[in-house]
């Protein structure tokens, strides 16, 4: 038997087929599955999980209800501000100025992109 853990709170990144909602990881096999809604259509797949990024879920969300996961660009006091996480820290919200805890961030922030998908949003988040 697999072990594998369901409904995850993960987003998956692909680099060439873009950004998935995890629903199950199996480790035994090294692959994720995901799904995606993409005006009314649900397009369900299996990636290796070597060929995804996965991107956790802060366990906070934006003022309208929608969850911050790694990598997201929020806005929050007129700022840009990446959804980051280490080790040493957890989940931090930073720019090339600042960071703060993303609690901070929690239902006072919008979601207005991702690093993966907005290569603009991402360089100004990061002052390139």
């Amino acid at each position: 038997m697999s072990k594998f853990i369901k409904n995850l709170g993960f987003m998956a990144w692909d680099s060439q087929c873009g950004l998935y909602s995890v629903t199950q990881i199996d480790f035994e096999n090294k692959m994720v599955k995901v799904y995606r809604e993409n005006n009314g259509y649900i397009g369900k797949g299996k990636f290796a999980l070597d060929r995804v990024k996965l991107l956790p879920c802060t366990g906070h969300k934006d003022i309208n209800e929608k969850p911050l996961f790694e990598g997201a660009i929020i806005t929050f006091n007129d700022n840009l501000y990446e959804v980051c996480y280490s080790d040493r820290q957890g989940f931090t919200v930073a720019n090339s100025v600042n960071w703060f805890e993303v609690i901070f961030a929690d239902k006072c922030s919008e979601i207005v992109g991702n690093i993966y998908e907005n290569e603009d949003l991402k360089k100004e988040v990061r002052g390139e």
